[in-house]
């Protein structure tokens, strides 16, 4: 480690420790708390961990915001992206495809060429260090822009469609886009992706969908776009067609405490404005399923559970869906359970334990049940780690979809810490362990390699990735294909069937 680095993370580590003491022995007396601080962790639990707290109520308080407009200094930057790196060599416990060595030669390069430099330059910038790391878990705050596009994209098979829209471009919807300015859609891919850190380039994909693509920040960046208007090169009815879109602004993202009144509970994090989610027209074809963390329903001998999330909230709780299926349902006449993970990007272990229990014991009660996993590249963390569990634990099991997010032979966890920078109020997200998949005590055949590949992604026995088309009439083809009716497959039924 560089000798420069060694003397300023010991200062740094022995001053933040005592800073650190001070925020959190003050917490609930200052309505300014993050106040003249360099660099802090923050714990994401800090309203979790008792039962008494479901009767009162939740408030909170602003505490700032975040400018990304705002030009920091030169002290300013060369502060935060020191006390990053002090504080995530720390934190971050998986380096992936990288080295401690490397993320501080990344960041030194930083700090040769501090000038110039906003909120938003300084979150980029260590977007970049970071996606060295190739871990899923850590992050900077992708999803936060100074101005958002009126469009969503939606990556197939490596093309951009349009899959919602504000109401003033409602005519661009499921058009192709091919460029965006003067750029090709392949180079975007190629410059966005190394702004993020993840497993493998599915996840990447669904980050991209979901935060880098939305935003004008890192477009304005790289220079694919130049002002706030961005002109769009589309193929509508195999016609090249030019449009040009405006960028909406965004206010500032405010930091927020939440807490419980009277109690030590609190917790510091950001809050987004509706203004998005209130903009856009199509919102409810983006996706095959309720906006629930998880439900479930039948149709004819299949049971569908829809497991979009691992976590509980509070209105939906596994258990208590779990006992609906034992008393509503007879096990015995299933045929096959559909388990969807499609958009479960994580959660919590207890969470999928639970869930594969019930499983083990529907399969006791019915040894000839199949298992039918469905996926997608937002499949991640939790919502992979329960494909290795069935796999291994079950006889009849398919996996249909597309490939995953998450690899097939190990994940790591988020860190229950988050790193606050003080200068520029960016948060740091890292991650804390890291759980390989052994097989060396457990039977290989259950979890054949041709679903495992080099392990960095879940192969599909069967691979269907919806089209365009699809979005566009609510056709969902990987659904349609676990539910489909193979019937009695038997030649000589089939001839003895001709004679009854």
């Amino acid at each position: 480690m560089n000798n420069k680095f060694k003397i300023y993370r010991a200062i740094i580590t022995v001053v933040s420790v005592i800073m650190v003491l001070h925020i959190n022995s003050t917490l609930s007396k200052s309505s300014s708390e993050l106040d003249n601080v360099e660099v802090l962790t923050i714990n994401q639990d800090g309203l979790q961990g008792s039962e008494y707290l479901r009767n009162k109520e939740l408030k909170k308080e602003l505490l700032g915001n975040i400018q990304l407009n705002k030009g920091l200094t030169i002290k300013e930057y060369e502060k935060d992206i020191r006390n990053f790196l002090s504080f995530y060599l720390d934190e971050q416990a998986y380096f992936g495809n990288s080295t401690r060595e490397q993320i501080e030669k990344e960041a030194e390069k930083l700090l040769e060429k501090p000038e110039n430099k906003t909120v938003s330059d300084l979150n980029l910038d260590i977007s970049k260090i970071i996606a060295h790391t190739n871990d899923g878990h850590t992050s900077t705050l992708l999803g936060i822009g100074e101005n958002f596009l009126p469009i969503k994209i939606k990556i197939i098979n490596g093309d951009y469609y349009i899959i919602n829209t504000t109401k003033k471009y409602e005519k661009l919807l499921y058009s192709k886009v091919t460029k965006i300015g003067n750029t090709t859609t392949e180079k975007i891919t190629k410059k966005l992706r190394n702004y993020i850190s993840a497993e493998n380039n599915y996840f990447k994909t669904h980050i991209m969908e979901d935060n880098l693509l939305l935003y004008s920040d890192i477009l304005l960046r790289e220079n694919i776009i130049k002002d706030n208007k961005i002109r769009l090169t589309l193929e509508i009815n195999n016609k090249k067609v030019e449009e040009t879109v405006d960028l909406i602004k965004l206010p500032d993202i405010s930091i927020y405490k939440y807490y419980y009144e009277g109690t030590s509970f609190s917790q510091i994090s950001t809050g987004k404005s509706d203004i998005i989610k209130n903009s856009f027209t199509n919102s409810h074809n983006l996706k095959f399923t309720k906006n629930l963390p998880f439900y479930f329903y039948k149709i004819n001998d299949n049971l569908i559970i829809k497991y979009n999330s691992s976590y509980d909230d509070n209105n939906n709780k596994l258990n208590e869906m779990l006992t609906s299926i034992n008393n509503t349902l007879n096990i015995n006449k299933l045929k096959n359970i559909v388990i969807d993970l499609r958009y479960n990007s994580g959660g919590q272990v207890n969470h999928i334990r639970n869930l594969e229990y019930a499983l083990l014991r529907w399969e006791i009660t019915n040894p000839e049940l199949n298992i039918k996993i469905l996926t997608g590249n937002a499949s991640f963390s939790a919502g992979t780690m329960i494909i290795d569990e069935i796999k291994r634990n079950f006889k009849n099991v398919e996996i249909i979809g597309e490939y995953t997010g998450g690899p097939s032979t190990w994940t790591t966890s988020a860190n229950r810490d988050m790193i606050f920078l003080g200068k520029s109020k960016l948060f740091i997200y890292s991650s804390d362990w890291m759980y390989r998949y052994d097989y060396n005590y457990k039977d290989v055949l259950h979890c054949s390699n041709l679903n495992k590949g080099d392990g960095t992604t879940w192969i599909p026995d069967i691979f269907i990735e919806n089209q365009i088309q699809d979005y566009a009439v609510g056709n969902d083809k990987i659904m349609n294909y676990a539910l489909r009716d193979e019937g009695n497959n038997s030649l000589i039924d089939k001839i003895k069937e001709i004679f009854r």
